[in-house]
């Protein structure tokens, strides 16, 4: 479709690939006139202004010459050169004409006979130009020295007009030429053609010729005969014919320009008018004809690709008119611009003795209406296009328009885009393996490599963590505990001696001291029954040192009515009960003790409890109650958060496997609830102890919403918890199943597949079977899906459908191992086999083998191609 025009018969030239906006430079055409018959030359620049709806182009700058050109080019060095009759070339400034501050014109030469109609410019040397002129006469000019211009070689015999030149795309020193009957083509290293190309078969009479952009032995050449108006596509290769003929104009083509931006679009215009854009790498008899983009009644002399807009075209027209083209716009076409009509009317004496124009009643559609293209412009299609797959995989395919040939290249390149975790990825294998392993010492190197990372920490919280968490695979858990905690059994001793006194119990409390340790704090470890022991030995002995009969003579035994004479009576007349309660209002405790140790053990626990309640704020009741009831529920909630040392020793030495990490937890949950920092990282320290991973993974999961290297040491640390809680017979939580798969997820997506399965393990879910798969240890259809459809005769149209052995295999045996069913089926009865969450690659189209099946093992006789239709 026409975008822009202009009423003037001349001779174009776009700016360069690199000129920025595009520009057309136009000269006035040798021989022709104009509306108003002047006979001056002029010589213009035009931008496109394609932002604006105007289709008049806008003119930059123009200035007036004394020649008319045959031909302009526009080379990259910013040099426009026109050729002129008499053998003139004419140099311009394309800065100075824009500027219009120096002079334009900056040199001229007439080496040349005769008119100078063939120019070209050198795609790679921008300063080389190529120009033809009569008597075979081709000048190679240096744009910066043009005082002596090269021949190629000798002049070509017969002597005849230049009809049209052309470098070669891919190589530089190769330039082509045509005459009338026959095509030159030039190697300049050798100052010689190499190539002479005519046709026998047709009486073409050659013009314009264009070189693949891509091919270099590949060359088009256009007839302008009438008789035989074609376009022959050549190889020097097989240049005893053409490739192929391509027939569509009606007269002779006058002008070719192949697309750069399109390898398969060849622009061609002729006498007859017309237009056309072709694909000449379609050897097809006749051509492939794209597109019809303009057909007109005057003869299209030259059209021409915009180097740097795609699907821009120019072509000027012996109507006196420039247009340009857009090769995909199916707008309405703009009609002859004001300006146009005006410079008409000016020329016969204004439009005063002029009638309207009347309106023409047309049958057929306007001739310029352009269709579309028969195929999309390769600059429309995708240059290159990515997707990312499972596994962070990248999946990639680019156009290269250099090479020959369709692309068929799929790259497929690994994302890593956090590498902190795939760094990390290699030593969490090994932690796997080991938390994996069944082996008898597995326990004590998991053990040693706690103790390695807790001695690399930096933080002290961490390495608390890491010396807790080696506790948990250790036999002597509660011991190495009681020594983290600061409970060291060698110091209880010495803090006995400076309590009670070192002179008088030194042989006493000897027993207790088991000598210097040579183990370092995190590696500490005593036996509590031992301590139990000993301190029961301790009172054996402080006991024997006491006379429990005394010698005492002439006790009287009151019998009033005092509280101790109560007591008495109540104890001599057997009633303990009473003689208890009595003891209780005197605050006798320790009388009420004893005396309720005689009775039964009811009336002991609630003399016990009665004591312990009426000292509930002292800690020794607080402990010692605790360990009365077996429940430590109060001294967690009751004792001061910063009593959590104790707490937790109290926890580990007394509390029964089964119930010590449930009252861990409680501990742990109420340290986590304090707004002081360090209060809850001793929560952490009591999850760890009681091996809870998922409570210490939704923990460190927090910590580590952000931060990819804390996610890392975060899993380390569940999975660490997780071999403990197994250790320990004890389930690892939901938590930490969450954690974990989170992990595994940034693993598969770094492409650590095997690394994200192993963090997996055992956790049964989608992302593990999806690994399973992408690993090739498990089919890619699962016999549970295939499970859920019950009917035969769906497995058998699934298994035709589906081209996977697997998938064929599993269909097969899932039918072989259900029972027949004798009970009849609902012939109305139908089930919809749903493929969907098959992949595209798995599935054959239906009608590719819906022959196959013809009959269904449950139903002998029925066919399950056509199901008969349901009936009311």
């Amino acid at each position: 479709m026409k975008i822009k025009e202009l009423k003037r018969t001349v001779n174009t030239s776009w700016s360069p690939a690199g000129h920025y906006p595009s520009m057309i430079v136009t000269g006035s055409a040798a021989q022709q006139v104009d509306a108003n018959f002047s006979s001056n030359s002029y010589l213009e620049l035009y931008a496109l202004n394609l932002g604006d709806s105007s289709p008049d182009l806008e003119l930059k700058s123009s200035i007036q010459t004394q020649h008319k050109f045959q031909k302009l080019v526009w080379s990259g060095s910013g040099v426009i050169v026109g050729g002129c009759d008499g053998g003139l070339l004419e140099f311009y400034s394309a800065d100075n004409l824009l500027n219009k501050e120096n002079e334009p014109l900056v040199g001229s030469t007439s080496k040349h006979n005769g008119n100078v109609s063939a120019l070209d410019i050198n795609p790679y040397q921008k300063n080389l130009l190529a120009s033809g002129a009569s008597d075979s006469e081709i000048f190679i000019w240096d744009l910066n020295n043009t005082s002596q211009p090269m021949a190629p070689g000798n002049r070509s015999q017969p002597y005849d007009h230049v009809q049209g030149l052309a470098w070669n795309q891919q190589v530089q020193h190769i330039l082509g030429s045509t005459f009338a009957t026959r095509c030159l083509v030039w190697d300049l290293r050798k100052n010689e053609p190499i190539m002479k190309l005519s046709d026998s078969q047709f009486r073409t009479r050659w013009r314009s010729l264009a070189w693949h952009p891509a091919v270099a032995t590949q060359l088009c050449i256009a007839s302008e005969d009438d008789q035989a108006p074609v376009i022959q596509l050549w190889d020097l290769r097989l240049a005893a014919s053409p490739l192929v003929t391509l027939e569509g104009h009606e007269k002779g083509a006058l002008s070719l320009s192949w697309s750069r931006h399109d390898h398969d679009l060849l622009l061609s215009g002729g006498k007859d008018g017309r237009i056309l854009a072709w694909n000449p790498n379609n050897t097809k008899p006749g051509g492939e004809l794209t597109v019809e983009v303009s057909r007109q009644s005057a003869w299209v002399f030259d059209v021409s690709w915009s180097p740097r807009e795609p699907g821009l075209l120019s072509a000027a027209a012996f109507d006196q008119s420039l247009a340009v083209h857009t090769l995909l716009h199916t707008g309405t076409q703009h009609n002859m611009s004001a300006s146009s009509q005006s410079n008409i009317m000016e020329s016969f004496g204004g439009a005063d003795s002029f009638a309207a124009l009347p309106v023409v009643q047309q049958s057929a559609p306007p001739p310029t209406a352009a269709a579309q293209p028969t195929r999309a412009p390769r600059w429309l299609k995708r240059p290159s296009r990515a997707k990312f797959a499972f596994g962070g995989k990248l999946v990639t395919f680019e156009r290269c328009p250099q090479e020959e040939g369709p692309q068929k290249l799929v790259y497929i390149s690994q994302v890593v885009s956090e590498p902190e975790i795939v760094e990390k990825a290699c030593e969490m294998d090994a932690v796997i393996a080991l938390t994996l392993s069944q082996e008898p010492g597995a326990a004590e190197k998991l053990a040693e490599y706690c103790r390695e990372k807790g001695d690399a920490a930096t933080d002290q919280h961490e390495r608390y963590t890491w010396f807790f968490l080696r506790a948990n695979f250790m036999s002597s858990f509660r011991s190495e505990v009681l020594n983290l905690l600061g409970f060291k059994q060698d110091e209880i001793p010495s803090k006995f001696k400076s309590q009670v006194g070192a002179e008088a119990r030194a042989p006493d409390i000897a027993a207790l001291s088991r000598g210097e340790s040579t183990e370092t704090e995190a590696e500490l470890s005593t036996d509590t029954s031992t301590d139990l022991s000993d301190a029961q030995t301790l009172i054996e002995r402080k006991l024997a040192s006491v006379d429990l009969e005394p010698t005492v003579a002439n006790v009287v035994i009151p019998n009033g009515e005092d509280t101790t004479s109560m007591i008495c009576r109540a104890l001599v007349c057997g009633n303990l009960e009473e003689a208890v309660e009595l003891c209780l209002e005197a605050k006798r405790i320790a009388d009420a003790l004893i005396i309720a140790s005689l009775g039964s053990q009811e009336l002991l626990y609630k003399v016990q409890k009665y004591h312990l309640n009426k000292t509930a704020s002292d800690p020794v009741s607080l402990v010692s109650g605790s360990l009365l009831r077996s429940k430590w529920d109060t001294l967690i909630q009751a004792a001061s958060p910063n009593s959590w040392r104790e707490t937790l020793a109290a926890l580990v030495t007394h509390c029964e496997e089964e119930s010590l990490a449930h009252y861990c937890e409680l501990l742990g949950g109420r340290l986590s609830q304090e707004a002081e920092a360090a209060l809850r990282e001793a929560g952490a320290l009591c999850y760890v102890c009681a091996a809870r991973g998922d409570a210490l993974a939704a923990r460190a999961r927090r910590r580590a919403a952000r931060d990819v290297g804390a996610l890392a040491r975060a899993a380390e640390l569940a999975l660490l918890a997780r071999a403990a809680a197994a250790a320990r017979a004890r389930p690892a939580g939901g938590a930490l199943e969450a954690l974990l798969g989170e992990y595994g997820a940034r693993l598969a997506a770094q492409g650590c597949l095997r690394s994200a399965l192993a963090a997996l393990h055992g956790a049964g879910t989608e992302l593990g079977q999806r690994l399973e798969v992408a690993l090739g240890m498990r089919p890619r259809h699962s016999a549970q899906v295939l499970g859920k459809m019950e009917d035969g005769r769906a497995l058998q149209i699934l298994a035709v459908r589906i081209r996977n052995e697997d998938a064929k295999r599993l269909v097969h045996e899932f039918h072989c191992n259900t029972p027949d069913r004798t009970e009849p089926r609902p012939r109305r009865w139908y089930p919809r086999v749903d493929v969907s969450h098959f992949p595209p690659d798995v599935v054959e189209p239906w009608g590719s083998s819906h022959g196959e099946l013809s009959r269904s093992p449950h139903s002998p006789g029925d066919a399950v191609a056509t199901p008969p239709p349901v009936t009311p």
